[in-house]
């Protein structure tokens, strides 16, 4: 029976995902009263009523079957419910108030029936995974994808895996950072091709809302590095983002840049968190050391290490998060490594981390990792989400990691 219910909960979820929906928090510089919203669809045609302001075919890279994006930022009431109608179809996005503690979802390297080109993957992770988002989607504020996002050269396994989700994770704002095999699909540089994506699909798919589009937020891409016999990665820009969601701040970053390139983006972003005083502060990144394209220093440990001691980030709830070592491992009190989502490689795991924040005057963190390598966890975990609809009546079944007071 229980099982049945899972079936039905996630059924339901899908039915109404007509829109290949995107949903990012305003980059700091935008303010916290807007969100980016974007909708992934195969008509360069706006065909919305105007809702978007770029609207085009994707360039270089990931532009089969004319897939395009359209995009616009928008203004929303933190601690509101704003409903948008989006070519007919209602969609209900929230985001907190200042200072408002929020829960959300990280996972990193998740693997697919068709990305197990280096190494197989836990049986059925590519079904697993999105019917346990689905599940728990009400529940949350913000999920992210910690990079290597389903090693997809043309955009085909990661469409496949967003067709598998319901609209209520796509309207959940999301964070997201490249890894090494977004810029190249085998992963390094040394053997990369003239058609690998270079940064340019997951750019353009997932709808971020980053420092490319700081001063013209209406073309928010920036398509200045052409890929191809150049070889080059896409601008930095389009990587980079600073935002405080609730009371918790992020920075993610890609570590295919120099740090003289970036540091005056991590002084902006730090800048912006002295402002902002939140009471948690996650580093995003994909490696957790360097190799693979990462430039020297520039692997998560690496730049944590630097910017920690930055005015705005030098605050004692800092925390590093980061995957490409395929492994879910608690590392220390500030670090974390999130790389596990199904690749029977390094740790052999898959699952994801739940992280709970809540406000003063109690402010606290929590950290569990939800393992769902063998069927009967993943039954376990499906059964108690779709039973409770609440990642917190199901803690038991999960590990914990952290749970913290503000030092």
């Amino acid at each position: 029976m229980q099982l049945l219910l899972v079936c039905f909960v996630a059924l339901v979820a899908n039915c109404v995902a007509s829109l290949d929906l995107r949903v990012s928090p305003a980059l700091g510089a935008h303010g916290r009263g807007k969100v980016r919203i974007s909708v992934i669809d195969n008509s360069p045609t706006e065909t919305y009523n105007g809702f978007f302001d770029y609207n085009s075919e994707f360039r270089w890279r990931w532009t089969n079957n004319s897939r395009s994006l359209h995009t616009a930022l928008k203004p929303i009431v933190p601690g509101d419910l704003t409903i948008f109608n989006i070519g007919g179809q209602s969609v209900s996005i929230k985001v907190p108030k200042p200072g408002q503690g929020v829960k959300g979802v990280i996972f990193g390297d998740p693997c697919a029936k068709f990305t197990g080109f280096l190494f197989p993957c836990v049986d059925d992770v590519e079904e697993r995974l999105p019917t346990l988002l689905n599940l728990i989607a009400a529940d949350l504020d913000w999920w992210s994808i910690l990079g290597d996002n389903f090693y997809d050269l043309t955009g085909q396994i990661t469409t496949q895996f967003f067709s598998n989700l319901g609209q209520s994770i796509k309207q959940v704002p999301l964070i997201t950072t490249p890894g090494n095999h977004d810029y190249w699909v085998l992963g390094f540089p040394e053997l990369g091709e003239p058609w690998d994506q270079f940064g340019n699909g997951f750019m353009q798919y997932y709808g971020q809302d980053t420092l490319s589009g700081k001063a013209n937020p209406r073309y928010p891409l920036d398509f200045s590095v052409q890929p191809g016999l150049s070889m080059k990665p896409a601008a930095l820009s389009n990587f980079f983002q600073y935002k405080v969601f609730g009371n918790l701040g992020f920075i993610t970053f890609s570590s295919v840049y120099t740090w003289e390139q970036s540091e005056t983006y991590f002084e902006e972003a730090c800048d912006y968190m002295a402002a902002e005083k939140p009471d948690f502060l996650f580093l995003v990144n994909h490696w957790s050391s360097c190799g693979a394209g990462c430039k020297p220093g520039m692997n998560a440990t690496g730049v944590y290490n630097k910017i920690k001691y930055f005015k705005g980030c030098n605050i004692p709830n800092f925390k590093n998060l980061y995957g490409h070592t395929h492994c879910n491992k608690k590392m220390s009190d500030e670090s974390y490594l999130i790389g596990a989502t199904g690749f029977l490689q390094d740790c052999f795991q898959a699952g994801f981390i739940y992280i709970k924040t809540t406000p003063a005057p109690h402010t606290n963190m929590e950290m569990i990792n939800f393992d769902f390598s063998h069927k009967t966890n993943y039954n376990n975990l499906a059964s108690c989400f779709a039973r409770e609809m609440s990642l917190d009546q199901c803690t038991h079944l999960g590990t914990v990691w952290y749970n913290g007071t503000l030092n």
